[in-house]
């Protein structure tokens, strides 16, 4: 014998379960994954709304705290889609 209870466990069927987010999709402000990625002039990706608070208090870079070259948010269309499809597929 084993363990009692085993030899039943084997017997549930495994249903797969969609991967855990991607790291690169989470706002390194907010740490959640991101609806609106967009990036700033420092290259890296945050979520549109809170990139967008941090530049109406500051000009520097969240992650590199050098000031911005410019304060423009350009869409990540590509890494949008990727989360999108992400939140799509079965839990």
């Amino acid at each position: 014998g084993g363990p009692a209870g085993l030899g039943a466990a084997a017997h549930v069927p495994i249903t797969p379960t969609r991967p855990g987010p991607d790291p690169a999709w989470t706002c390194p402000i907010s740490q959640e994954v991101m609806d609106e990625p967009v990036r700033a002039a420092d290259g890296f990706v945050y979520e549109r709304e809170e990139i967008s608070a941090w530049l109406q208090r500051s000009n520097m870079s969240p992650m590199t705290n050098l000031e911005l070259d410019h304060t423009e948010l350009e869409d990540d269309a590509e890494m949008r889609a990727a989360i999108a499809k992400w939140r799509a597929a079965p839990a």
